[in-house]
């Protein structure tokens, strides 16, 4: 009882869109599995829509997304952190890596992977492309899931834009299954800023709390960190 009472002990549920999840929450876990190994953590990776209606039904403690129309703003409290960047990945070897750093316009003859459509990061990239005076990608494979996703670049000349952490994690040198690039394109995409959010209408418990303040810590490192760039 002291241990709950404290936050040393408890479940904590957390919801993300993808590159926060592994920029952020990732790295809050591994601290916590060392620090308060007795605290349980759930991590529903979504988009915002979903994460927004499951902080509504209490089925997450926060999350770490964007504002969606599905919840009353007046019902919560925000951390803005910042826009998520977005990068175009490919396979190793893929032909447009093989040359000269290629340009938008080349990645439009080659299969695309995105999101379904009305998803934010697709609205992302087809607004920019048509802001930036090019067409759409004339074959397109929608889905939600990273894990079809990777499997097809991997597999496939396809392209598929991604939020930049999640890139970095895939196509480092110690990355999980080494067969993925980041296209060097200049580009500033990225998607509107996302924010830590929770309920203010509801108390969470200790250990929620606990997390929370941590992720909120790493928050602060990661802003400092950009700042410094």
């Amino acid at each position: 009882m002291q241990d709950l009472a404290h936050g040393a002990q408890g479940e904590v549920r957390i919801g993300a869109v993808t590159g926060p999840a592994l920029e952020l929450v990732l790295p809050a876990i591994r601290e916590l599995r060392v620090t308060f190994p007795e605290i349980r953590i759930s991590v529903q990776v979504d988009t915002s829509d979903k994460l927004a209606e499951g902080l509504s039904v209490r089925g997450l403690d926060f999350y770490i997304g964007r504002l969606h129309e599905n919840i009353d703003s007046r019902l919560v409290e925000m951390q803005v952190i910042g826009p998520e960047p977005v990068a175009l990945i490919v396979r190793r070897g893929h032909p447009l890596t093989r040359s000269a750093p290629p340009s938008l316009g080349d990645c439009l003859g080659y299969d695309w992977v995105m999101q379904p459509p009305g998803g934010m990061q697709r609205q992302t990239v087809e607004q920019y492309l048509l802001e930036h005076g090019l067409p759409l990608p004339g074959r397109i494979l929608g889905t939600a899931s990273l894990l079809l996703t990777l499997a097809l670049i991997s597999e496939t000349n396809a392209i598929a834009p991604v939020a930049r952490a999640v890139a970095q994690f895939y196509a480092g040198s110690q990355s999980l299954g080494g067969n993925i690039e980041i296209l060097d394109i200049d580009s500033d995409m990225a998607v509107a800023p996302y924010s830590l959010i929770r309920r203010r209408d509801r108390d969470m418990s200790a250990a929620a709390e606990r997390v929370f303040g941590l992720i909120g810590r790493k928050v602060a490192l990661l802003e400092a960190a950009c700042r410094n760039a």
